[in-house]
C-alpha cells in the first residue's frame, strides 16, 4: 500500500510541473501530499530503488556508473520540469561576448571582463575578499602582494590550463589542483605527492561525510571513465547535455581533498564543458552561484538528503543558467540599442547594468546599495558619476524622497523577463 503511495507521488513529480522537494511533499497544500518526515525518507529510498514508475516512457531515469559510498547508486530522473528548462535554454540565442561590428580591442576587453566576473564569483563563494580592480591588476601582472593575490593568480592559471583542453584524468587533475592551491594551503591540508586526501573529512554546515579516504581512488576513477565514455558518444543525449553539472555535484560529493574542493569542482565543471564543446553555456557559473549561494547549497543538500538523486541539483543549475542567460541577453540588447544610436556603452557601463539587473530589476535602490552590488573600490564621487551617466542615458530613472535619491532600471529597456531561480 505504501509503495503505491510513493509510486503515485513519483509519477506526479515526473509528469507534472514540479519535481517534488521535501517541502513540496510535506507542506505544500496545492500538491495535497502531506508526507511525514518518515514518509519523505521512505519516498527517497523508493526512488533510489525504482527503475521507472509503471506507465512512464523509457528514458525517464538515468543510473550513473559512478561509485557511491553512502547510497545504492548515483542517479537522476528526467521530469517535465527539467525538460522544460532544457527547452527554454536551448530556444534562446547563444550568448555572444561581442557583436561583429565591434572592434577587436573591445572584444578583448569584454572577454576579459567576463572572465573577471567568473573569477570574482568563484573567489567570493570561498570567502576570498577581493574586487574586480584587484583581479584585473593580478591578471595583468601589475599586482601580487598577498595570499588573496596568490589565489587570484592561481585561479587564472587554472582557467588557462583547462581551456587548453587537457585530457580529464588522474594526473591532469592533480596538476590542476596543484595550480589552484599553490602556496595557499595550511600545513594540515597539504597532500604532497599524493593524488587525494589521506584522511576522512566532514563537509558543510550539515556535516556530511566525505568519501572514505581509502575509496577516493575508486570513486575518481569511475568519474574519469564515465566522462570519457559520455564525451565519446553522440552529442545529443541527456547525460551529455548535463555532464558538466553531474561532474560538479559528484566532485563535491566525493570531496577528494582537505581544502579547495569547491573551487576545483567549479574548474572541473568548466573543464568538462570545454572538452565536450558545451557551447550552450556561457561562462558565468561561479558569478551566478555567488549571487545565489543560499539556493545553491540548498540544492546540493536536497540531492544529498534524497539518496543522491541529482535531479534536484540539475534542475537548480538549469534554472540558474536560464536566469543568467536572460540577464546577459538583456545587457546585450541594451548595448545594441545604443549602438544603433551611434553611442557605444563601455564594458564598465555594461557591468554596472548587469549588477543592477541581477539584484533589483524593477525596484528602486540607493547609491549605497549600488556600491554594494558593484563591489569596487571607488569614491562616492565616482559612484555618483556612474549613476549620473546611466541616468543621462535614460537607462536609469530616478526620484527623490527627502534628501535621498532613488534609482531604478528603465523598464522599457528590459526586453526579456528574467525567470526565477529554482528555490528549495
Amino acid at each position: 500500500m505504501e509503495n503505491t503511495k510513493y509510486e503515485s507521488a513519483l509519477k506526479a513529480a515526473l509528469s507534472g510541473p514540479v519535481y517534488f522537494s521535501k517541502d513540496d511533499l510535506m507542506y505544500k497544500k496545492k500538491y495535497n501530499l502531506f508526507f511525514s518526515g518518515f514518509d519523505v525518507g521512505e519516498y527517497h529510498k523508493f526512488k533510489a530503488n525504482k527503475a521507472s514508475p509503471v506507465g512512464l516512457i523509457k528514458g525517464t531515469r538515468f543510473d550513473l556508473p559512478l561509485y557511491s559510498f553512502n547510497s545504492k547508486n548515483i542517479y537522476f530522473y528526467a521530469p517535465c520540469e527539467m525538460s522544460v528548462l532544457i527547452l527554454e535554454f536551448a530556444s534562446e540565442e547563444l550568448l555572444r561576448i561581442t557583436q561583429k561590428d565591434r572592434n577587436q580591442n573591445f572584444f578583448d576587453e569584454q572577454a576579459l571582463s567576463l572572465l573577471c566576473s567568473e573569477l570574482e564569483g568563484s573567489l567570493k563563494i570561498e570567502g576570498v575578499n577581493t574586487t574586480r580592480r584587484q583581479i584585473m591588476k593580478v591578471i595583468k601582472n601589475e599586482k601580487h602582494e598577498n595570499k588573496n593575490d596568490q589565489i587570484i593568480k592561481n585561479m587564472y592559471d587554472g582557467f588557462r590550463y583547462v581551456l587548453d583542453k587537457p585530457e580529464f584524468n588522474k594526473d591532469n587533475l592533480k596538476h590542476l589542483y596543484d595550480l589552484l592551491s599553490k602556496n595557499c594551503l595550511d600545513d594540515d591540508d597539504l597532500i604532497g605527492d599524493r593524488y587525494y586526501r589521506y584522511d576522512d573529512v566532514v563537509v558543510g554546515n550539515k556535516e556530511y561525510v566525505g568519501c572514505p579516504a581509502e575509496k577516493i581512488e575508486e570513486a575518481m576513477n569511475s568519474l574519469f571513465v564515465y566522462v570519457k565514455d559520455i564525451i565519446n558518444r553522440e552529442h545529443t543525449d541527456r547525460e551529455f547535455k548535463l555532464l558538466p553539472h553531474i561532474c560538479h555535484y559528484y566532485f563535491l560529493y566525493i570531496h577528494p581533498y582537505f581544502d579547495f574542493n569547491g573551487r576545483t569542482a567549479r574548474m572541473v565543471y568548466l573543464w568538462i564543458r570545454v572538452l565536450g564543446n558545451h557551447l550552450l553555456e556561457p561562462l558565468y557559473l561561479s558569478e551566478a552561484i555567488n549571487d545565489e549561494k543560499v539556493l545553491y547549497y540548498k540544492a546540493i543538500e536536497e540531492s544529498r538528503d534524497s539518496c543522491n538523486d541529482l535531479t534536484y541539483f540539475l534542475i537548480f543549475c538549469l534554472s540558474l543558467a536560464n536566469a543568467y542567460q536572460i540577464i546577459y541577453k538583456n545587457c546585450n540588447t541594451i548595448a545594441n540599442v545604443f549602438e544603433e544610436k551611434a553611442e557605444q556603452l563601455s564594458v564598465n557601463d555594461l557591468y554596472n547594468i548587469k549588477r543592477i539587473m541581477i539584484n533589483k530589476q524593477t525596484n528602486y535602490f540607493t547609491s549605497k546599495t549600488y556600491e554594494n552590488w558593484t563591489n569596487r573600490e571607488i569614491s562616492r564621487q565616482a559612484t555618483f558619476k556612474e549613476l549620473s551617466r546611466l541616468e543621462s542615458l535614460k537607462i536609469l530613472l530616478s526620484k527623490t524622497d527627502g534628501k535621498t535619491k532613488f534609482y531604478k532600471l528603465n523598464d522599457e529597456l528590459i526586453t526579456y523577463q528574467v525567470p526565477k531561480v529554482k528555490e528549495y
